[in-house]
């Protein structure tokens, strides 16, 4: 497979849904795509199974490819009631942190913000999601969160997974005096963290106040910074903000 994708179809009457899911049935026999049903649970176990016999074939998925019918019939096949919750369940969260129109349509909560979140290594998404998961867990028990399972992070893999990156999403609601301080104290711990535990520069690093914070942890980069924004923008045409002031250069040596 070239490309996975998870596409969500949303219509706002069946006349609506029956027509996107017909299009999107077209699309995919134009372009050879294949539909992977939410039955088909893929494990560690059926990989290590697979793997190895699939190397020996060009396409397993060319049977479905050349009968598309076949995509609707194993899509027909019956599921267990506690597997389609697992499945759906699973699926809701995947597309509300991913797919606009799923937020648009579905909102768990009124506001959601972020924390952490740095290019390394994947081992240091698995670690920056292993703190997440923990630092989530107080503010989800006593209601001040949405309980999203502690497991709501956004990222992934670069250049063949040599490169990875994590941000640990939480949903609570902006209305919520309560909530909207623990907003601040998580996203807090988390630049803390991110030094302490060195898991680098998270995404809420911008501007001149967090790069004086991080710069000592972290090579001193705000000096970089201020170099290259003083020799491009010198007359700080563009906002600062979200990079670097051009700083007098004695004061950035």
């Amino acid at each position: 497979m070239h490309h996975v994708l998870v596409n969500s179809v949303i219509g706002y009457s069946e006349g609506e849904f029956k027509w996107k899911m017909t299009a999107m049935k077209q699309i995919m026999r134009e372009t050879g795509g294949v539909k992977i049903p939410m039955t088909l649970k893929i494990t560690p176990g059926v990989l290590r199974i697979a793997g190895p016999l699939l190397k020996h074939v060009k396409d397993p998925l060319a049977l479905l490819r050349r009968f598309p019918f076949l995509q609707d019939v194993i899509h027909s096949l019956p599921m267990g009631k506690q597997q389609k919750l697992v499945q759906d369940s699973r699926l809701f969260w995947l597309l509300v942190r991913n797919a606009v129109n799923t937020q648009a349509t579905f909102r768990p909560s009124q506001g959601m913000s972020t924390m952490l979140g740095s290019f390394d290594t994947w081992d240091m998404g698995v670690t920056q999601a292993e703190w997440i998961a923990r630092a989530k867990k107080a503010y989800m028990e006593k209601g001040t969160f949405l309980d999203d399972g502690g497991d709501l992070g956004c990222g992934g893999t670069f250049e063949n997974c040599h490169l990875g990156y994590l941000e640990g999403i939480y949903l609570y609601g902006s209305g919520d005096p309560e909530a909207v301080k623990a907003s601040a104290e998580i996203i807090e711990a988390g630049c803390n963290a991110a030094i302490e535990q060195a898991m680098g520069i998270p995404i809420a690093a911008f501007g001149t106040v967090m790069n004086k914070r991080f710069g000592p942890a972290c090579h001193d980069y705000p000096r970089y910074l201020s170099r290259i924004k003083k020799a491009l923008d010198p007359n700080t045409a563009s906002d600062p903000f979200f990079y670097a002031e051009p700083e007098d250069e004695r004061a950035a040596v």
